[in-house]
């Protein structure tokens, strides 16, 4: 491999470990050295920094939370409706 992949590697160790976990990732950078940005993309979507992951994690977090808040609504309309009124 080529000394500015080393030390662009030795600079990036989450890269390096996601050319670990992928090792056609060394045959493909030593054919065309000019494909890092497409493996520093490939590695931001792996490990869940790309954009889209960001919002498809937003996403599941509002679900939840609106989940949660109808859940709290549910209850806490099934506790008052219980409640005997004082007279």
């Amino acid at each position: 491999m080529r000394s500015e992949l080393t030390a662009f590697l030795d600079a990036h160790p989450d890269i390096r470990f996601f050319i670990r976990m992928h090792p056609i990732w060394y045959a493909r950078l030593s054919r065309d050295p000019t494909l890092i940005q497409t493996l520093k993309a490939e590695a931001d979507d792996f490990y869940g920094r790309s954009f889209k992951k960001r919002m498809e994690k937003f996403s599941e977090q509002l679900n939840m939370l609106n989940l949660l808040m109808d859940l709290a609504q549910t209850f806490g309309t099934d506790t008052k409706s219980q409640v005997e009124p004082e007279s």
